[in-house]
């Protein structure tokens, strides 16, 4: 496997991460499972610097990726797949829960909310505060929940 190949260099780990991750964050529905997939299966079996660079910012962009999946069946995919990562002992277990706080179905259709975003992506005031990194994230990240 070409990832196996990169997984012991810092820099050849990074940009196969970010290509794999920017491809899930560009996707939409029935193409992100199977992006979610070959992620899994790096972290799995080429491990290296690739575990590294998951737990370093997973949290900053794994809501978006849930909430983008089509429908409940797709997302239960989704956290049997998170779920085995426990089994492989891939992360520090508060990584693995942060993660899987991002596969919390809690309040999934409540993604109205008012916030302002700059056009440099920053939010003014305090409300950011109560606001997770994850769910900041995923506002931010979609243009049309952003007002100018």
């Amino acid at each position: 496997m070409v990832a196996e190949e990169h997984a012991d260099s810092k820099e050849s780990a990074r940009k196969v991460y970010e290509c794999i991750r920017n491809q899930l964050l560009a996707a939409r529905g029935d193409h992100i499972l199977p992006v979610m997939y070959v992620l899994d299966s790096i972290l799995k079996n080429a491990r290296g610097y690739y575990i590294q660079l998951f737990t370093n910012d997973a949290t900053e962009w794994m809501r978006s990726v849930y909430l983008s999946l089509p429908n409940e069946a797709t997302r239960a995919k989704l956290k049997k797949v998170y779920k085995t990562w426990s089994d492989f002992n891939l992360f520090p277990l508060d990584v693995w829960n942060a993660v899987g706080e991002c596969l919390n179905d809690d309040n999934i259709n409540d993604t109205r909310i008012n916030v302002v975003a700059s056009s440099s992506g920053t939010v003014g005031g305090t409300i950011v505060a109560g606001i997770p990194r994850a769910v900041r994230y995923f506002l931010f990240s979609h243009s049309s929940l952003q007002q100018r």
